[in-house]
């Protein structure tokens, strides 16, 4: 059974997002190779928000801006170029209903992405979906009007698990040869139609460039729905850079990485001299400029296709080296955002990918699209919600320092818990800050943006994008577990002033509790515990024995079924209270048994009561909107937030 906590170093690592990249314009490339960048994509075929340093709203990106940027600086760098994506080009926006169908690979394709590796989401919902996305990308390729090749998959460390006998292979770095295509689980066996490859070597302006690409554990680790065998990073690198050089006589060797920051920078110091550049993903990281480890230079263009990287690169006496003012990080703002009649390279490039992106849209919202498969006819992404007049971001700043998610309820975490009580007619919510993927940001509330704010995690009943709302009864034994599992995984910083939340921190609404500190370390006073009684509107203590409606996200179901035990030796499970038992929940939780169980605690229920549509936790937030009148509550102001941690008396 695999655990998917993400870390908290992965969560603080995505606090860069709202920080601006200059960029200043190039004439023409002096660098006799050039690199195109983008990583973590995360299905933002569309423009996306950023907060400004006021919290003021900016959109930016999407495919269209993308192409247009690309457009222009690859006519600059003519025949230098190569482009590559560091995968996660998957999940995140209502764009990735799409993704076994290959809108995002075809997208990339339109891009002119030459090779790319896996990213962690890429097996959200099994390796099969790999396999179908890349199979389904080729055949709808003519329907949807893109002529290009699909981007390269190159996978250099993930393996075949089973024998022909189902036995468990054993592998060691002898294992990592890279002419055998034999154990490579997407180049042959069960999905060998990926067409992935250990490899590549290609010349580009007289230069032998070989690429190999890598999934770190940390990645990896997050593929609950993955049964396959990750090889360490740091041999296979060695053992490609090494080969790529020596032996097939490559100029310049380079990794495309979905590991992250710190997997990234050891790969580089335990390089062995071999390899050149690491195009780092998964961290979300923005690098203004390359940091180089080892003599290895390593570079990030951020995430949610906002930004396009470029490393410019020249051979020097001791090495390649990146060439300043060349090598930077693009936004992509309005200036790349042409109109349809415009007859420029780049205007051209921008309507064929905003034509493309707009197909995705129609298909979205056809009678049995995604949107009308959760009783949602007549909306799209871009439907208003709400008016937003102040933004509700998911991190926590202090003097202008991101320390994590908030511990304290915030006006987004509130927005969300009293969601789910509202949608699901339920007692208690809670769900996981590392499931929170991105903020309420000032003016329009939209269908998408509640969408984006919940995009992690897949449907009990049909795995489709977007968790399932569980609504299921807990015991009062169980919501102690809650509370002491998020006092767990919450932070004290080192000063002890100010507390921040992590990827476990469990955000409730309808319970509250008083934290303690000691040592440094948060704990819970479980004796504080309460729960608020919406018949009488007063908190009253938590009974143990008691069964509470409970609305939470099915991803919370699957962490929590194996801590649940070490916590207060009780099941995740459903509780009867009449009996004093709980149910039999399947034990394997990626299991179709799993699914099974819990889609029925997700369909006709709450505000769908009587229906056979399904309760997702982003429609939740859908749902309560429409109580508002077109504006945000000014109960999500921050002074008015309802408060469910606070200093124990005690």
């Amino acid at each position: 059974m695999k655990q998917r906590i993400l870390s908290v170093l992965l969560m603080l690592s995505i606090l860069v997002l709202c920080l601006p990249a200059m960029a200043t314009d190039v004439s023409a490339y002096t660098g006799d190779l050039v690199l195109m960048l983008t990583n973590d994509l995360h299905s933002n075929l569309g423009p996306s928000k950023i907060m400004d340093d006021n919290g003021k709203t900016v959109v930016i990106g999407g495919a269209a801006r993308l192409a247009a940027a690309l457009t222009q600086e690859r006519n600059k760098a003519e025949g230098k170029v190569l482009t590559l994506d560091g995968g996660d080009y998957s999940q995140g926006t209502p764009y990735q209903d799409g993704y076994q169908q290959g809108w995002e690979l075809l997208g990339m394709a339109a891009l002119g992405v030459d090779y790319v590796t896996l990213g962690n989401h890429e097996f959200d919902v099994g390796d099969q979906a790999i396999e179908n996305s890349y199979v389904n990308a080729r055949s709808n390729a003519e329907k949807y009007g893109v002529n290009n090749p699909l981007p390269q998959p190159i996978i250099s460390n993930i393996f075949i698990k089973y024998d022909e006998n189902g036995n468990v292979i054993e592998y060691t770095d002898a294992s990592i040869v890279p002419d055998d295509l034999g154990a490579n689980a997407f180049a042959s066996g069960e999905f060998a139609e990926t067409g992935a490859v250990n490899y590549v070597v290609t010349e580009v302006n007289d230069i032998k460039v070989g690429l190999f690409g890598l999934i770190g554990a940390s990645a990896y680790g997050y593929c609950k729905n993955s049964d396959l065998t990750r090889l360490e990073c740091v041999p296979v690198a060695n053992t490609y850079a090494k080969f790529l050089k020596e032996e097939k006589g490559c100029d310049i060797v380079i990794c495309i990485s979905h590991c992250g920051n710190s997997e990234d920078k050891a790969i580089a110091e335990g390089s062995e001299g071999y390899l050149d550049v690491i195009q780092s993903a998964h961290s979300h990281t923005l690098y203004t400029e390359p940091i180089t480890v080892n003599g290895v230079i390593i570079t990030s263009a951020g995430c949610y296709a906002q930004r396009l990287g470029v490393l410019s690169l020249k051979k020097g006496n001791s090495g390649w080296e990146w060439v300043k003012d060349e090598t930077r990080v693009i936004n992509l703002t309005d200036t790349y955002v042409h109109n349809a009649d415009a007859d420029t390279p780049e205007a051209k490039a921008y309507a064929k990918l905003d034509a493309l992106v707009k197909q995705f849209d129609a298909e979205l919202t056809a009678d049995n699209g995604y949107f009308s498969k959760l009783g949602l006819q007549g909306i799209n992404g871009n439907t208003v919600l709400l008016n937003v007049p102040q933004a509700m971001p998911y991190v926590q700043k202090v003097d202008g320092k991101a320390y994590g998610y908030t511990y304290v309820q915030s006006p987004l975490t509130a927005f969300i818990g009293d969601s789910f009580n509202y949608a699901g007619d339920s007692d208690v919510s809670f769900f996981f800050g590392g499931y929170v993927r991105s903020s309420v940001f000032e003016g329009e509330f939209t269908v998408s943006d509640a969408f984006n704010i919940q995009s992690t995690g897949e449907s009990a009943i049909d795995r489709s994008a977007g968790s399932s709302l569980i609504v299921a009864p807990l015991s009062g034994l169980q919501l102690k577990g809650i509370c002491i599992f998020d006092a767990m995984c919450s932070r004290v910083a080192a000063d002890g002033a100010i507390l921040y939340g992590g990827a476990g921190t469990l955000h409730t609404a309808g319970m509250r509790y008083g934290y303690t500190i000691t040592d440094g370390k948060l704990g819970c006073d479980t004796d504080s515990i309460e729960i608020f009684s919406k018949e009488k509107q007063v908190w009253e203590p938590l009974n143990p024995d008691k069964a509470y409606l409970c609305s939470f996200t099915f991803e919370s179901s699957q962490n929590l079924v194996s801590y649940m035990p070490k916590l207060v030796e009780v099941p995740f499970a459903p509780y009867d209270e009449a009996t004093g038992t709980y149910a039999a929940v399947p034990a394997d939780n990626t299991s179709e048994e799993y699914y099974a169980f819990w889609a029925p605690y997700a369909k006709g229920v709450g505000v769908l009561k009587g229906t056979e549509t399904e309760l997702k936790s982003w429609t939740a937030m859908y749902y309560y909107a429409q109580t508002m009148d077109g504006q945000m509550s000014d109960m999500y102001l921050p002074e008015n937030v309802i408060q469910t941690r606070y200093p124990a008396t005690k």
